[in-house]
């Protein structure tokens, strides 16, 4: 019986030890991805983003030109600014509410949190209107399931016999 209080004991106690370690370098992790966050959210702000923009916009040009022996049309250029939008937007959202720790909101610029708060929901319900309405809008009505190979065909042994 003393063995087995011992043991458990023993246990407990590296269990515990074990615990404030890891408990030590996650508060020192969280404590590095706060700093990295704010450093990131200090030096961003629209100027580089546009410059950003700018920047891969063009090189999605001239890998399209490169690649495919043409220029893009200018609905893809459109596409690709706005999807570049919303990555930015989701990123920067991502970097103040997960690595910073209280979310620091008062390190964005004004301009940025208005334009994350008014482009982010344009672009997600632009994405998602098109495809809920035809979700539940098809051209066509949907095809019900097929069975497969269930058929119950004449002189077989699952036709049902009186």
């Amino acid at each position: 019986m003393r063995f087995s209080v011992g043991l458990s004991v023993q246990f407990w106690d590296k269990l515990l030890r074990s615990g404030l370690n890891s408990l030590i370098v996650s508060t020192k992790v969280g404590v590095l991805l706060d700093s990295i966050g704010r450093q990131i959210l200090s030096t961003m702000d629209y100027r580089v983003y546009g410059l950003l923009i700018l920047v891969l916009t063009g090189g999605f040009c001239v890998y399209r030109k490169l690649r495919y022996r043409s220029w893009p049309a200018h609905q893809d250029c459109i596409t690709f600014v706005l999807s570049l939008g919303a990555m930015i937007g989701a990123i920067t959202v991502l970097i103040v509410f997960l690595l910073t720790k209280p979310p620091a909101i008062d390190l964005l610029p004004t301009g940025t949190i208005v334009i994350i708060g008014v482009v982010v929901p344009i672009i997600i319900c632009g994405n998602a209107s098109p495809k809920l309405r035809a979700l539940l809008f098809p051209p066509r009505a949907p095809a019900p399931p097929s069975l497969g190979n269930c058929e119950i065909k004449p002189g077989s042994d699952t036709e049902r016999r009186d």
